[in-house]
């Protein structure tokens, strides 16, 4: 059996680093500084990043092949606290390009265009929080039968408007890391000076370039199948998002878009996965963009309704929270739609105490000095705050959405959730919702919370 060889390939794979930052093209000494501080997608400092400022290039003609090059770039790399800066330039305008590695893969991207330099002596970029970068995957394949043409094995893929380039070889199955969205990879071989006197003939840059057009979601890894290339190059790989998509923006009490805010996506609205110790419970996250929006996949499967939970970190703490209007799962029927959720305002987050005592008999009004101990599991509905609790216990949530929430609460019995479950008893006989108002930056008390638990008829 022929030995396959996987191909790891990152963005930034050939980029060249100096003490003072690598340098490709001609720099402008202008007397400003591009300053800036990189943050993960967590919010902590981006140590180690590298960073790429793109010069501004002409327009040119798609079929233009100086268009297909690799563009000239500055390069710094961000120290412990993230912070970046360049003394000199390639151009008033320019693109920067940031990429964190992890374990030699590429973990954390980000890509801005249309910066300008200020009239001023110091350029400040301020914070620029990364994304999780996506990936692209397939098998390529080099088809010379027929042609008169051999170009080898070695190929090569660049991404369009950006510095990188990847190498490729044919027969072997590769993956590309870059940034989520729509992008344009361009496949051609990897000799420059056959390339060139292949143009120098009449043919076009359309004949050696072939044309990949994606669209890939942050974190997500896309499949291309097989890539084949030939001689002359006429078709473009175009390829269709394999799910729907929900998108969103965050803005602050000022109504300005907020970037860097984690959005978690809540399709598991009364966390019963908690309760039964799925770990892997709200694990499809992202942030948003420069501009306060977000993209994410369409949940696999949703038994209910769903919304998203936004969180905007300082230096690892919580400063502002929120949640989504609710969506319903029949919304996810057009598989290859998008669903646009309301503007989410953030507030300071609110946190809630109190106490749950257990009712036997909920006929029974008087009270008991005696407190029956039983487990539940209390949450407040549609977000990712759950605990487990006894009841006759203070109860303490912190970090909480705030305004109109509704507090639910049940069993906290492992097998009597999961036989409840397994019966398709309703989920409304078994659950407690109480309505309440969370204070924004302050903590709601409250007390005389009764619970009875589900009982069954013999």
């Amino acid at each position: 059996m022929k030995k396959m060889l996987f191909l790891i390939i990152f963005l930034g794979l050939f980029w060249s680093c100096g003490n003072n930052g690598g340098i490709s093209g001609t720099a402008t000494d202008t007397g400003n500084t591009i300053a800036g501080v990189i943050e993960k997608k967590d919010g902590s400092f981006a140590s180690g990043a590298v960073v790429r400022m793109l010069a501004k290039r002409a327009v040119l003609e798609e079929d233009d092949f100086n268009a297909l090059e690799l563009r000239s770039y500055l390069e710094t790399m961000a120290d412990s606290t993230g912070a970046f800066n360049f003394d000199s330039t390639l151009s008033d305008t320019f693109d920067l390009e940031v990429r964190l590695m992890r374990n030699e893969a590429l973990d954390e991207v980000i890509y801005l265009k249309n910066l300008v330099i200020k009239d001023t002596i110091k350029t400040d970029l301020g914070s620029i929080r990364l994304q999780k970068a996506a990936y692209v995957e397939g098998l390529f394949v080099y088809d010379d039968v027929g042609s008169s043409l051999s170009l080898g094995a070695h190929f090569q893929i660049r991404v369009e408007r950006s510095s990188y380039e990847a190498s490729l070889l044919s027969g072997n199955d590769f993956s590309i890391g870059i940034s989520a969205g729509k992008q344009v990879l361009f496949v051609s071989p990897a000799d420059s000076f056959m390339i060139r006197k292949l143009l120098a003939t009449g043919l076009t840059a359309s004949d050696v370039f072939q044309r990949v057009e994606i669209d890939v979601l942050e974190g997500d890894t896309l499949n291309l199948g097989t890539i084949i290339w030939r001689f002359p190059v006429r078709d473009t790989v175009m390829t269709e998002p394999t799910l729907g998509r929900l998108k969103g923006r965050a803005l602050n009490l000022n109504g300005e878009p907020l970037p860097g805010v984690e959005v978690r996506l809540i399709d598991d609205i009364y966390g019963f996965r908690f309760a039964l110790g799925d770990l892997q419970a709200n694990s499809l996250t992202t942030v948003t963009d420069n501009f306060g929006y977000w993209t994410l996949p369409f949940p696999i499967a949703v038994e209910d309704s769903f919304r998203v939970e936004l969180n905007a970190y300082q230096n690892g703490v919580l400063i502002e929270t929120g949640v989504s209007n609710y969506l319903t799962a029949s919304a996810l029927d057009a598989k290859n739609d998008t669903l646009i959720f309301d503007d989410v305002v953030l507030y300071k987050p609110a946190s809630f105490m109190g106490v749950i005592s257990l009712v036997a008999n909920p006929s029974d009004p008087l009270p008991t000095s005696n407190c029956i101990l039983n487990s539940i599991v209390v949450g407040f509905k549609g977000t990712s705050h759950f605990v487990r609790q006894i009841t006759c216990y203070s109860i303490n949530m912190d970090n909480l959405p705030v305004s109109s929430q509704e507090l639910i609460f049940y069993t906290g019995d492992h097998n009597v959730l999961e036989r409840l479950q397994a019966d398709e008893t309703p989920v409304s006989t078994y659950t407690q919702v109480l309505s309440v108002s969370l204070p924004e930056g302050a903590t709601l008390y409250q007390q005389g919370i009764t619970y009875t638990p589900p009982t069954k008829m013999k």
